[in-house]
């Protein structure tokens, strides 16, 4: 039986086997949704093989039969290996809000084109702001019911959600302008469920996407707040 004497080998070895579990716990817990497309997920799973494949080949090779002490490098350059798995397990569910919003746009609410608007029938639909803009002139005058955050600085609410396309560097916001006389005593950030009628709202000749007569509903944070083409 292969006797493993090398600290610097055996260091490497236990590095790769901890981000093997680090990557495997991002993917089957979901988590790594909060920072990447879950899209990219086969890069998760690439991830796993790949140090899986690493741990195999340091614990199969000769040279970890060698004596051989660790020295300081060794020691750090595994201790900065393991930051970012420290980072993921003390990290404690902060996620984009009204601060980043409020730089990442303009406009708080981008504008609509209004030539084709014309109401639509159809059941209540629930739906994400991202489809919700994207299909606007199609659930025109349609009732629906949205879930986001809530942002008060504009003349009116703003209910708003990011877009992760690619990573949460990249992250999109999306917002519309929703009427109601219940969220005075609100702040910044709340998550609020709404149900109300596709509309429009004209500000200095500008139309702007809005849910009229909204029903609101005052939600806990969710797990995962982002949404995702």
């Amino acid at each position: 039986m292969k006797r493993f004497r090398s600290v610097p080998m055996m260091l490497a070895a236990t590095v790769y086997l901890c981000w093997f579990a680090a990557f495997l716990w991002l993917l089957c817990d979901g988590r790594y949704m909060m920072y990447l497309s879950r899209r990219l997920w086969p890069l998760l799973l690439l991830g796993c093989i790949s140090c899986a494949t690493l741990v195999i080949g340091i614990l199969s090779s000769n040279k970890i039969a060698t004596k051989e002490n660790e020295s300081r490098e060794d020691l750090l350059n595994a201790a900065i290996m393991l930051i970012p798995i420290l980072y993921f397990l003390l990290y404690q569910g902060d996620t984009l809000g009204s601060f980043a919003l409020e730089r990442r746009v303009v406009s708080m609410v981008e504008s609509i084109e209004c030539s084709d608007l014309a109401s639509s029938a159809g059941d209540t639909l629930q739906t994400d702001i991202y489809i919700l803009l994207n299909n606007y002139p199609s659930v025109f005058g349609r009732q629906v019911v949205l879930e986001g955050a809530l942002n008060t600085s504009s003349s009116q609410p703003v209910l708003y959600r990011f877009l992760i396309v690619c990573c949460l560097n990249d992250a999109i916001p999306k917002a519309i302008f929703f009427e109601s006389n219940c969220i005075d005593t609100l702040e910044n950030d709340v998550w609020l469920r709404l149900e109300g009628t596709v509309d429009s709202l004209h500000i200095n000749g500008i139309v702007y996407p809005f849910i009229r007569n909204t029903a609101v509903t005052v939600l806990p944070k969710p797990g995962s707040p982002y949404m995702y083409p």
